[in-house]
């Protein structure tokens, strides 16, 4: 079990990566998945971004690639320290089954696997 304390040095953490994982791009809105259960998941999209039951998001995952020895290079203090580089990989399609409030909508896989943290997008009307 969490310790009160510890929940609330998390809870800001927790928050800001919510936050930053919902931005909306020229061309695609773009979110998180923010809860997983199974195959269905919650995801910061919500009708404020124009979303409607029975879209077809997109799902990407960044992928971490391989270290390079031009990744590794010093930091202001010396020390040395590893760049990771990533690329985004198409993991899935899915469905948005329900709004759940202005930023946020339920989404049920239909294609491929979804994990914590995988990025939604969705092409802009």
């Amino acid at each position: 079990m969490l310790k009160p304390s510890l929940v609330l040095i998390m809870l800001p953490a927790a928050l800001t990566v919510m936050i930053i994982g919902c931005s909306v791009s020229h061309q695609t809105m773009r979110g998180s998945v923010v809860m997983k259960i199974d195959q269905e998941a919650h995801i910061c999209i919500g009708s404020d971004d124009g979303i409607k039951v029975g879209d077809v998001v997109t799902i990407y995952r960044a992928k971490a690639l391989p270290l390079t020895k031009e990744a590794i290079v010093p930091d202001q203090k010396g020390r040395y320290i590893a760049r990771t580089r990533y690329e985004k990989v198409k993991a899935g399609r899915a469905k948005v089954t329900a709004i759940l409030s202005e930023h946020y909508a339920a989404i049920e896989m239909i294609e491929g696997q979804l994990e914590m943290s995988d990025i939604v997008e969705v092409a802009k009307r």
